[in-house]
């Protein structure tokens, strides 16, 4: 039976994905972190630090339980999911505007091209 995905299979999977979809410490942490990790990426010019900050960010659940959720009508979760990820936004866009203000940058190839 590989490739049968039971009913209860997709309920867990659909919880376990509500339960990261929700504001917490952890996601507050690690948002703050990628965006910090990102900001500074883009200082030292390195891509490989700029997706490594993408790799552990975790705004991703949000955008994938608001699909999730409008799939299967559960408008409660949306909201939820939509609202977490404006407050993720915002924590991130506080910690970039930090590391920018922290240290001076000088633009190089790679970010003005």
């Amino acid at each position: 039976m590989r490739g049968h995905i039971t009913q209860k299979v997709l309920n867990d999977s659909y919880y376990d994905l509500t339960q990261r979809a929700k504001i917490d410490l952890d996601f507050l942490l690690l948002t703050v972190a990628a965006a910090a990790i990102c900001g500074l990426g883009f200082k030292m010019n390195s891509a490989p630090v700029i997706v490594g900050a993408m790799v552990i960010s975790p705004l991703l659940y949000p955008v994938i339980c608001a699909g999730a959720a409008t799939y299967q009508a559960d408008w409660s979760a949306f909201i939820r999911a939509v609202v977490t990820f404006a407050v993720g936004f915002i924590a991130a866009v506080a910690a970039a505007v930090a590391v920018g203000l922290i240290s001076a940058t000088t633009f190089r190839s790679e970010i003005v091209d």
